[in-house]
């Protein structure tokens, strides 16, 4: 799966149904909450998974700004990925941090291959911790803390420009026949342009987004993105992943020959997962360009 650099719910979806329906054939289920004539529809079913008897992450917090010189020398958004990476190395909540300052390497190098930045963390009981973040290699193409502007990792199994390892092709792989024509017409995409979920708890949730059609099992894509790439109201432990799985079961499509050729129409259901770590009264996660088909 590829990766891009929440108590009930109420979903506020712009939902189109691409393609042209065929006689006999039931439409998709468009993810509940939605309207497509004006009328209010059940809410979703959402799944819950929180460890029994082990501590949350981090605290569920209010509005928190962080002292500190760090905005002087980075992106707010930077700052904030770097005191929670902090948070989460000395095994405290996100609450406790109270302020974050970059400093000097203490013992300087000619090269600094790790390319490391050296912190200072102000506790919310007046004490101070040093905290390193390393950055080696290409960590800066997909560890916030270590990107110039941070965007929450999510993961899709096949974005509008391919890729995601859907079509990458194992040893000993035979060719993945042509698609059947009337499997292309009878086809259904599902297409949401926007998706408001509050958080309202942490751990892991997942959302039953909706239903597409495949023609003959194969994805053309599998995407979404989120409307901001670093919302500061809600930090994740895991970000958000969109997993599409046959109706009639087995495991979700990851490869193009694993699931391989299915006779027709493949019916399948969209879910995004995700694990909160810490989020502000009021956060909402806004997902936007879903497609499935």
């Amino acid at each position: 799966m590829a990766n891009r650099p929440v108590a009930p719910l109420v979903l506020v979806l712009v939902a189109m149904v691409a393609g042209c329906a065929a006689p006999g054939l039931a439409q998709p289920t468009a993810p509940s909450g939605s309207s497509q004539s004006g009328a209010t529809e059940p809410q979703p079913s959402v799944m819950h998974d929180t460890p029994v008897g082990e501590p949350v992450p981090t605290a569920v917090g209010s509005p928190h700004p962080l002292g500190g010189s760090c905005a002087s020398q980075a992106t707010a958004d930077r700052c904030q990925a770097m005191a929670f990476a902090a948070a989460q190395q000395l095994a405290l909540p996100f609450d406790d941090i109270a302020s974050i300052a970059i400093v000097p390497n203490p013992s300087p190098e000619a090269i600094d291959f790790a390319h490391r930045t050296f912190l200072s963390i102000g506790l919310a009981d007046g004490s101070r911790q040093d905290v390193t973040i390393s950055c080696p290699g290409v960590s800066g193409a997909y560890l916030p803390p270590c990107m110039t502007d941070p965007t929450v990792p999510i993961g899709f199994p096949r974005g509008s420009e391919g890729g995601g390892g859907y079509t990458d092709t194992p040893e000993n792989a035979t060719p993945f026949p042509s698609l059947d024509a009337q499997a292309v017409a009878d086809a259904r995409a599902l297409t949401i342009a926007q998706m408001s979920v509050p958080i309202s708890a942490t751990g892991v949730e997942t959302i039953v987004v909706g239903q597409a059609q495949l023609a003959n099992g194969y994805l053309a894509e599998g995407d979404f993105a989120m409307a901001d790439p670093w919302p500061s109201d809600v930090l994740f432990a895991t970000g958000p992943r969109l997993e599409i799985r046959p109706i009639d079961g087995g495991p979700a499509l990851q490869n193009l020959y694993e699931h391989g050729w299915q006779d027709g129409v493949e019916h399948v259901e969209a879910t995004i997962t995700f694990d909160v770590a810490w989020f502000e009264p009021g956060a909402t996660l806004e997902l936007v360009d879903i497609v499935v088909r």
